[in-house]
């Protein structure tokens, strides 16, 4: 009885075997197709091990500025060919070190709290910051002043919800230069983990427009110096 259902078990496969050989394909070939994005790992954990870390490196050009730039730094690969509208880093602040290889060289000392972003774009393709920052600063319900803080006026910025109350969901920190215009902003979340960079910081310098992500706590009264470090930084890989 074993052996019989075993041939019908053998005569089925084959059958079925055939059926794929012939009509797989026209069944198959107009399946919807997966169009999900590849997600992919971070550029700076393909560095190779074997070669030293300074031979490795992308060679740029954003906004008329020749970089070249160390792997380790860089989270997405810039794009084929030399010349750049956008660059994503990975720091560590506020030295605006690589948060990569600060990790790798003393993995027991890396603190999350301590690392962000930093992407780089070509002011000449983005809105004046004053644009960027009202289309955001009036997207909610409310917004209430506070005194400044750290030269920088500060904003609660309030959403309400159907069947809820009044809910803090944002602040913003501006700076202003002597005519009233906006030379920097800061947009923060509220209520995100605190180990996590949970402010953005905005501005432009020598024809390129930064977006700097950091931990709010640790890190807002140097805004200063992290401004000055990420600038400094792409002036460091400048001109090699």
């Amino acid at each position: 009885m074993i052996r019989k259902n075993f041939k019908i078990v053998l005569i089925v496969l084959g059958i079925v075997s055939v059926f794929a050989a012939f009509f797989g394909y026209d069944l198959f070939k107009n399946a919807p197709k997966n169009n999900w994005p590849i997600m992919e790992l971070p550029a700076y954990t393909k560095i190779n091990p074997h070669k030293p870390l300074e031979e490795q490196f992308y060679d740029v050009e954003i906004a008329g500025r020749s970089l070249r730039i160390p792997s380790i730094y860089f989270i997405s690969a810039p794009e084929k060919g030399l010349k750049q509208k956008d660059l994503l880093l990975a720091v560590r602040w506020p030295d605006a070190a690589s948060s990569y290889q600060v990790k790798l060289e003393n993995p027991a000392a890396f603190n999350q709290q301590l690392t962000g972003n930093i992407l780089i774009q070509e002011a000449a393709d983005k809105p004046p910051l004053k644009v960027s920052m009202e289309a955001l600063f009036n997207n909610f319900t409310k917004q209430e002043r506070f005194d400044d803080v750290y030269g920088l006026e500060k904003f609660n910025l309030y959403r309400t919800y159907p069947d809820k109350p009044l809910l803090l969901k944002n602040q913003m920190f501006i700076k202003r230069n002597s005519q009233g215009d906006v030379t920097d902003f800061i947009y923060c979340a509220v209520g995100q983990m605190d180990f996590l960079p949970n402010c953005d910081l905005f501005f432009v310098d020598e024809g390129l427009r930064y977006e700097i992500s950091f931990n709010q706590e640790k890190f807002l009264s140097e805004w200063e110096s992290l401004r000055k470090n990420s600038a400094y930084l792409l002036k460091k890989f400048e001109g090699k």
